[in-house]
């Protein structure tokens, strides 16, 4: 089942992007493309940062060796804020990225 959906994902983005070259010229597919790209980019990166950067977070402290004995799990759960939970339109928006 993993590999089926880790191919088919592959599939996907790539008939996304070669099906409008069909259609339009490459110099257009490239353009929207690179306008998908950035949107999407600039969307999870502001999304995901919401909830880790703010003042109501811990952060943990490393020892005296600069390590940090935790788990990614553990870090995750103590670095994350949740924001707007009550909030239907938030939780549509952010796919669900504010119940972190």
């Amino acid at each position: 089942l993993q590999l089926t959906v880790f191919f088919s994902s592959k599939l996907f983005h790539l008939l996304m992007k070669c099906i409008p070259i069909l259609y339009m010229d490459i110099l257009h597919v490239i353009l929207l493309n690179l306008v998908y790209e950035i949107s999407i980019g600039l969307w999870f990166a502001v999304f995901t940062q919401l909830n880790h950067i703010s003042t109501q977070v811990s952060w943990p402290e490393p020892n005296e060796k600069n390590e940090i004995h935790s788990d990614w799990a553990e870090i995750q759960v103590a670095s994350t804020k949740d924001y707007c939970t009550d909030s239907r339109f938030w939780t549509l928006i952010t796919g669900a990225l504010n119940h972190q």
